[in-house]
């Protein structure tokens, strides 16, 4: 899992390709609420809340407690496991340098 935070983004989907038409924005917010989304997604820009985002912010220190909710929903204890696990499909979550590495791919590289 990983983190995104809504501005107000549209849904993903089904037939939406890999890269976006526009990069998502690379914030370092701490005092933005980050919304959860699964590293294996196509796009990160639907939370598991249901609230859609334009942009990634590793640096939220807050987490949206709905996105909590759900991951706990679909695999409980899913965040005390290490590795950690996946709530989707109950796998071992990519470690983080491949998470940034494919945020990089998702952003504009955090040059704006």
């Amino acid at each position: 899992m990983t983190r995104t935070s809504p501005i107000g983004g549209r849904q993903a989907s089904p037939d939406t390709p890999t890269r976006t038409e526009e990069a998502l924005e690379l914030r370092a917010d701490p005092d933005d609420i980050a919304h959860l989304v699964c590293c294996r997604d196509d796009e990160w820009r639907l939370g598991f809340c249901g609230a859609p985002g334009e942009y990634l912010n590793f640096a939220a220190e807050t987490v949206c407690t709905m996105c909590v909710e759900v991951a706990e929903q679909r695999l409980p204890g899913c965040f005390d496991n290490d590795p950690m696990r996946c709530p989707n499909d109950h796998l071992p979550c990519p470690d983080l340098t491949d998470v940034y590495l494919r945020a990089m791919d998702l952003t504009d590289g955090g040059t704006s």
